[in-house]
């Protein structure tokens, strides 16, 4: 099944719950649209306004499928909120987790880069983001994929040095104080050409 897993609630009382959705639902479609990933959730419920109405249907345990009307209590929170970070069936790429980043992390390589037809000069080398902690400081900031999704963010530089490996990563963030905040160059992928940005992000307790 491809799909958003159903990690948790935000709140006891919030809105996804009071839906009916369940721990354990795999979110398949949104609004209409074919959800495949959680970036790409977030990105449709971004775009939703506070209080308004949407349809997520779910495929729950024993092959059901469902639909609920959820209506959102503020802009996007609970249902991002409410969602684990990849697609189920991405488990056995879980990365190593980056814990003052609040995310998880694995080499990029050229086997990926092959798999999503690009050509070494977009995207040489970097780490790919699998997980986003629900309630890390990267949370908003960074959103994890999969090349077999086709949505893809490889951080390549953490304050301006390169990283290539796990070691590299933790290297750069050994020293740095508790709240400092991090710059991150991430190049997006979404099915098009690589998009380079600058994220910052405050990094967390060791």
């Amino acid at each position: 099944i491809r799909g958003v897993v159903v990690a948790g609630f935000p709140e006891e009382d919030s809105p996804a719950r009071r839906a009916g959705l369940r721990e354990g639902d795999v979110i398949v479609e949104v609004a209409g649209e074919e959800v495949e990933y959680a970036a790409q959730l977030q990105t449709i419920v971004g775009f939703k306004r506070p209080g308004e109405t949407i349809d997520v249907t779910v495929m729950r345990r024993g092959g059901e499928r469902r639909t609920y009307s959820l209506r959102l209590k503020e802009a996007g929170t609970d249902a991002q909120q409410t969602v684990a970070s990849r697609p189920p069936e991405d488990d056995e790429r879980r990365g190593t987790p980056a814990t003052r980043l609040g995310i998880s992390v694995e080499e990029f390589n050229e086997d990926d880069a092959s798999r999503m037809r690009l050509r070494s000069s977009q995207v040489e080398y970097g780490l790919l983001v699998t997980e986003v902690d629900r309630d890390g400081p990267a949370r908003d900031k960074l959103f994890a994929g999969s090349p077999n999704t086709g949505f893809i963010e490889v951080i390549t530089h953490v304050n301006d040095t390169e990283v290539r490996t796990q070691r590299d990563l933790d290297a750069a963030l050994a020293d740095l104080p508790a709240g400092d905040v991090v710059s991150l160059r991430v190049v997006r992928i979404t099915g098009g050409d690589p998009a380079p940005r600058f994220v910052f992000v405050r990094t967390a307790q060791q």
